[in-house]
């Protein structure tokens, strides 16, 4: 019984070591990060990366700027022009919608 502690302990002390000693390169960036050097990369010709990251550039873009089925603000204020018809900014600038 005592041969069979020494043993457990000798293998665990071992395994610890193994454990240990295995991690000698710490991640300091994580590698599912694009670098810069990679997205303007002068041997990608087609840009291929630089345009997926220049398309991720478009969720950022905050909500509410067209919060009226999809026509901007301005539209409604006179400031521009809807570029669609039969819009609910188009009936807004016509007198078309009622308080009723």
């Amino acid at each position: 019984m005592k041969n069979i502690k020494q043993y457990i302990v000798i293998l665990l002390i071992g395994l610890q070591i193994f454990i240990v000693s295995s991690c000698k390169k710490v991640e300091t960036e994580p590698r599912d990060w694009i670098q810069a050097d990679l997205v303007w990369d002068e041997k990608d010709k087609n840009a291929t990366v630089a345009g997926f990251f220049l398309n991720s550039v478009y969720t950022f873009i905050p909500n509410g700027f067209n919060r009226i089925e999809g026509d901007y603000l301005d539209a409604a204020a006179g400031d521009a022009i809807p570029s669609r018809t039969n819009t609910t900014i188009e009936y807004f600038n016509n007198g078309r919608i009622s308080t009723l």
